[in-house]
């Protein structure tokens, strides 16, 4: 499937016309032309998902000036696809990609009960406007994926053991807990557990919602089927709460634990994580480096925590550090000239 912005040929098209009255209520063409006067007046970007030439789906947008200094939310006044292609991941693939063209965190759209399960499978905060006309009650769905508002790690992993879960701090929590000091902002808490026990989250966090990290985007998972490949879970409170906790599944054979991106590369379990005094489990510096480092995209905050640590890694972890950075790329890696000095 491609997504591309229209030629003005297409957007004249019966096809899309016809589509653009899928999303919208009660629609005929007065309905429709109104619609597309409106959205042209506000300068929308309207973006088609083909299949080849074949038009698939359409979603039309526009752009909501909230705060300069922190960019502009994109508003999603309409998105259709086929019937004939529903339940395909179409509409998901289109939300995924907007937020990669648009180069936007947030997503906003105002919907009625047909469309809001949609929203909501896909990780949209949910909240209800009231009954907007009779019978009508209508909801302000926003897709904000860099909002967090994080539960605790020690939270997170009472939780998690209460319930016999053997759980680890992971991310910049876990190079900090290393350290004995927080050195920066956190944004999110990130816990790793084996792939074994997800079925447990459930119970840990009741009544919370669960999503799956599902390329492309989120979706919502109920917990009914084993996730065998996927590997994070994003955890909520409720539906219109922000994101608190990532859960990370570590793959295990036996009593190994096996990293994903190269199997090549595996420990003991008893050997992954390291507690500090007061009994926080966390995963070992050298583990947790190589996760950051072994990312198809090496951000530039996981770089200034590699160098803020490495002074203090023993000469064992720095040796474990290279090898396994060697294993994964044998043409070489960025930090190893720091690990080689």
């Amino acid at each position: 499937m491609r997504f591309v912005e229209p030629s003005m040929e297409m957007l004249r098209s019966d096809a899309f016309r016809q589509l653009v009255s899928f999303g919208l209520y009660q629609a005929d063409e007065l309905v429709v032309d109104a619609f597309l006067q409106d959205v042209y007046s506000q300068k929308a970007r309207i973006f088609f998902t083909l299949d080849d030439t074949e038009l698939l789906g359409q979603v039309t947008v526009t752009e909501k000036v909230d705060d300069p200094m922190q960019g502009n939310d994109v508003v999603i006044k309409n998105i259709s696809v086929r019937p004939d292609y529903r339940k395909m991941g179409i509409g998901r693939f289109m939300l995924q990609n907007l937020l990669s063209h648009l180069h936007t965190a947030v997503l906003v759209a105002e919907t009625d009960d047909e469309a809001v399960g949609f929203y909501h499978k896909c990780g949209f905060r949910i909240r209800s406007l009231g009954e907007a006309y009779p019978g009508t009650i209508r909801y302000h769905c926003r897709y904000d994926h860099a909002t967090w508002a994080s539960l605790s790690y020690r939270d997170a992993i009472d939780r998690l053991q209460k319930h016999g879960v053997q759980a680890w701090v992971a991310g910049g929590w876990a190079l900090d807990l290393f350290h004995g000091r927080q050195t920066r902002e956190h944004v999110d808490t990130d816990i790793v557990i084996c792939r074994p026990d997800q079925g447990v989250l459930f119970t840990a966090f009741p009544e919370w919602e669960i999503y799956k990290t599902h390329a492309p985007g989120l979706a919502r998972w109920p917990g009914n089927d084993y996730l065998d490949t996927t590997p994070n879970v994003w955890l909520r409170r409720n539906q219109d709460s922000p994101w608190s906790v990532e859960v990370m599944f570590l793959d295990i054979e036996g009593e190994e634990w096996v990293y994903r991106r190269n199997t090549a590369i595996r420990g003991r379990i008893e050997d992954l994580g390291l507690v500090t005094t007061d009994g926080i489990p966390y995963l070992r510096p050298e583990i947790q480096l190589l996760y950051k480092g072994g990312s198809s995209i090496l951000r530039e905050k996981d770089t200034a925590d590699f160098l803020n640590i490495l002074p203090i890694l023993s000469e064992a972890m720095r040796s474990w550090l290279v090898d396994a950075l060697r294993i994964q790329f044998p043409q070489g890696h960025e930090w190893l000239r720091y690990l080689d000095k």
